[in-house]
C-alpha cells in the first residue's frame, strides 16, 4: 500500500524560528530547520524510539521529550548529544550499518535529514527494518531530487557543486524513495512534503551566499565569528531576533512549487 502525497504541515511560530536562529550557525540552517520542525512534530512516535545520525541532539530536543537511544559515527558529537541528559536515554558511537545487531528493538527509527548522506542505503535500511518492532515505523526527514529545479543557478554543474558540497549521496525521487523502501521490507510508505520549490529557493540564496569563499575561509564562517566571538550578548540577541524576524515572515508567505523535502512515514 502506497500513500499520495498530503498538504504542508503548519508551522511551528516565532520563538521557534528565533530559538533556531540563535542555535545555528547559519540563518539558512535555521531557514530549513525551521518546516522540518513542523512535519517530526507531527509524525507519531511510539517508544522506544532510535534515532540515527543525532549529531549534538539541538534539533531533536526542540521535537522530542525523550529518545531512548542515539546513535552517530561522529564522536565529538556523541560526547555533546550524550551531555542532552534529559533528552537521550542512551548516546552510542555506532555506524548505521550495525543496526542488525539488535533486532526487534524499537518501535521508532527517527532519522532528520540523515539517510541522504550515507553512502551504504539499501544496506542501511535493511537494518533498519531487523532493529524494528513488528509494526514498528521508520520516521524520516529527506531532500529530494526536485531541490535542484528551484537552486538559484538552474544548471547541472551548479547542482553538483551544491550535491558535493551539502554531500548528498541520495537526492532520490519520491518513487524511487518508495522502491527503494519496499524491497527493504517497508510495505506502507506515506510521504508528506514540507518544504516547497520557492522556499527551497530562498533557502539557497542564503546558503550559497554563506558558502562564498576557499575551504575555512568562508561568508558562512565569518558570519559565526562575528555572532559568536565578537559581538556584545545584547547585540548578539538583537541580531538574532532581526534575522528570526524576518525569516519567520518569509517562512509564512504562500508557498509555491513542487515538493523538495519531504517526511516519510514507513512501516
Amino acid at each position: 500500500m502506497t500513500a499520495s502525497l498530503v498538504p504542508l504541515f503548519p508551522e511551528p511560530g516565532l520563538d521557534e524560528m528565533t530559538t533556531l536562529v540563535s542555535t545555528y550557525s547559519s540563518p539558512s540552517e535555521a531557514f530549513w530547520r525551521y518546516f522540518e520542525l513542523g512535519a517530526v512534530r507531527s509524525a507519531d512516535r511510539q517508544r522506544p524510539i532510535l534515532e540515527i545520525g543525532c549529531g549534538d541532539g539541538t534539533f531533536s530536543s526542540m521535537a522530542f521529550e525523550t529518545i531512548d537511544q542515539a546513535i552517530d559515527v561522529n564522536p565529538h558529537a556523541v560526547e555533546r548529544a550524550r551531555r542532552q541528559s534529559t533528552l537521550y536515554q542512551d548516546v552510542r558511537r555506532m555506524d548505521a550499518r550495525a543496526l542488525t545487531t539488535e533486532p526487534d528493538a524499537f518501535a521508532t527509527v527517527y532519522a532528520n535529514c540523515v539517510l541522504e548522506h550515507i553512502p551504504d542505503l539499501r544496506r542501511v535500511l535493511e537494518g533498519i527494518r531487523v532493529t524494528l518492532r513488528p509494526g514498528g515505523q521508520l520516521v524520516a526527514t529527506v531532500p529530494l531530487r526536485t531541490m535542484n529545479d528551484y537552486l538559484v543557478i538552474r544548471r547541472p554543474w551548479y547542482a553538483e557543486v551544491r550535491r558535493r558540497q551539502l554531500v548528498h549521496y541520495n537526492l532520490l525521487t519520491t518513487q524511487e524513495w518508495r522502491s527503494l523502501l519496499a524491497v527493504a521490507g517497508f510495505p506502507s510508505v506515506a510521504v508528506s512534503p514540507y518544504l516547497r520549490g520557492s522556499q527551497c529557493r530562498l533557502w539557497d540564496r542564503l546558503d550559497s551566499v554563506a558558502c562564498l569563499g576557499v575551504r575555512r575561509y568562508r561568508l558562512g564562517a565569518a558570519y559565526r565569528i562575528l555572532r559568536g566571538r565578537l559581538l556584545p550578548a545584547d547585540a548578539h540577541h538583537l541580531l538574532c531576533q532581526a534575522i528570526a524576524r524576518a525569516l519567520y515572515r518569509q517562512a509564512c508567505l504562500p508557498a509555491a512549487g513542487a515538493a523538495c523535502a519531504v517526511l516519510i512515514v514507513a512501516s
